[in-house]
């Protein structure tokens, strides 16, 4: 159950937040948003499935996936502050 935090927040992130943020706080048009957020997802579909490949082949103490999930904390978070954290210029 806890192997799905991660997808969630993100899911939840990109669903409710992200659209709402960029084009009403920010005032980014929904066409530009919609631009900016394409080349992610794009890049989740190549990069899920190798991922996938690549989890399933990891033999580690800790079991296949539970040390990614550990190591992913810092980038998520960093990615987070990025992604809600635009520079002044943008503002």
């Amino acid at each position: 159950m806890t192997g799905a935090v991660n997808f969630a927040l993100k899911e939840a992130a990109f669903s409710a937040f992200v659209l709402i943020y960029y084009k009403q706080i920010l005032g980014l048009s929904g066409t530009l948003t919609g631009l900016a957020i394409f080349p992610s997802i794009i890049w989740d579909a190549v990069s899920d499935p190798l991922m996938g490949i690549w989890s399933d082949r990891i033999q580690s103490r800790w079991g296949r996936r539970h040390s990614l999930m550990t190591l992913s904390i810092a980038p998520i978070a960093i990615s987070f502050y990025g992604l809600f954290s635009p520079p002044t210029s943008v503002l």
